[in-house]
């Protein structure tokens, strides 16, 4: 199976196609657009129900302590646009899985200043994904995002990311990644980090 589009990185989960069963006993959950959930098939049409076309929609259906696992589509882009950007997650032990390698996975991009995603209940990991703190990593209008990531919360974990923290000296960060007292037991696992020198 080394020739499929996906990347496995995570124990008691195993890769079936183009598809993962995850044997933690929570659920599993999909992140796509509808056109990517289409391009799959008959295997897009059994996981319709499961689903969702934003993180915070996939979130919402989570419950805490189940270990449920939401897998993002390779390709999938989406802006983190505001405060907290992220509220949905209330659930505890809930872990984000980009499908996908290298620029195919899935993307989240910070647009705003004051545009954030919060690390604020237990054991909530986020893996394989592209995280770009400062805007898209390319020319464009100024933009200086405070605080795009806090960690508050046990156990949190980023792991296999590729992390652009600033594009030239009018495109950065300030803090690119917050950990608070309460941030025990984080884990910042096999990350590549970014900053052009002009930033």
């Amino acid at each position: 199976m080394s020739t499929l589009n996906n990347s496995n990185t995570m124990p008691q989960v195993t890769e079936l196609g183009n598809l993962f069963l995850s044997v933690t006993g929570g659920s599993v959950f999909y992140v796509g657009t509808a056109a990517q959930i289409q391009s799959l098939g008959d295997v897009g049409q059994g996981i319709t129900s499961r689903t969702s076309t934003t993180v915070s929609a996939a979130l919402a259906r989570c419950t805490s302590g189940r270990g449920d696992v939401i897998y993002v589509m390779p390709g999938y882009t989406e802006d983190i646009a505001g405060a907290d950007a992220w509220s949905a997650l209330l659930a505890t032990d809930v872990t984000i899985i980009g499908m996908g390698r290298g620029t195919n996975r899935p993307t989240f991009t910070w647009t705003a200043a004051g545009s954030t995603v919060l690390f604020d209940v237990a054991n909530f990991r986020l893996v394989n994904c592209n995280l770009y703190l400062a805007g898209a990593h390319a020319a464009g209008a100024a933009l200086t995002v405070l605080a795009p990531i806090t960690v508050s919360a046990a156990g949190c974990e980023i792991s296999d990311c590729t992390i652009f923290y600033g594009f030239d000296a009018d495109q950065l960060v300030t803090i690119g990644i917050t950990t608070t007292i309460a941030a025990d037991f984080f884990k910042f696992n096999r990350n590549y980090c970014y900053g052009a020198t002009a930033a």
